[in-house]
């Protein structure tokens, strides 16, 4: 016997309390930073020498 999801997603959840934007904008932030990371890693670049390569500079602090 398959089983049926009952009630809405998740997604549908998120929309109906107002946080879809807010969390769907954080998830797409991390996965980014992760990406930035991992090239870095792969480059052998630090923060400093990363946030050098950027000509506007960064007003915040890269993620951890």
């Amino acid at each position: 016997m398959k089983k049926k999801n009952i009630g809405s997603t998740f997604d549908s959840w998120l929309r109906e309390e107002g946080l879809y934007e807010k969390v769907s904008a954080i998830a797409i932030k991390r996965v980014v930073a992760r990406q930035v990371e991992a090239a870095m890693q792969q480059k052998g670049l630090t923060k400093v020498e990363m946030a050098n390569a950027f000509p506007i500079g960064l007003t915040y602090p890269l993620p951890r």
